[in-house]
């Protein structure tokens, strides 16, 4: 009986050593659960974040692409606007030229018929 009594007791010390490492690697289990757990939560923090960000880059793309826009249809309407003054100047040019040309030829009229039209001398 007692090899037996041995055996056991032996069975009874190996079940115990067997239950503190099935408790510690239950505890180990329990450990990196919640260290998935946490690194999920923070993996789908960190993920919402960078869909944020995304989000901020897309609209900043668009307002850049948009003022980008803006800015080329500004540079041809000044460009439009730069080629209409310069004809206009070209005329209003033309305008006084052709206006000194006039006021020398209306002097010129004036003086020629105003030699031929002279009022008689008073007292003659």
């Amino acid at each position: 009986l007692e090899p037996l009594q041995l055996e056991l007791a032996d069975v009874r010390a190996t079940c115990q050593a067997m239950r503190e490492a099935n408790t510690q690697l239950q505890q180990e289990v329990d450990r990196c659960r919640r260290e998935l757990r946490d690194t999920r939560r923070h993996l789908t923090t960190a993920e919402d974040k960078i869909r944020e960000k995304d989000d901020i880059i897309s609209e900043t793309r668009q307002r850049l692409f948009d003022a980008k826009e803006r800015g080329a249809k500004f540079e041809d309407v000044v460009k439009e606007q730069s080629e209409v003054q310069n004809a206009l100047q070209g005329r209003l040019q033309s305008t006084r030229e052709l206006s000194v040309v006039s006021e020398t030829q209306l002097g010129n009229l004036r003086t020629s018929l105003g030699a031929s039209m002279e009022p008689p001398l008073l007292g003659q």
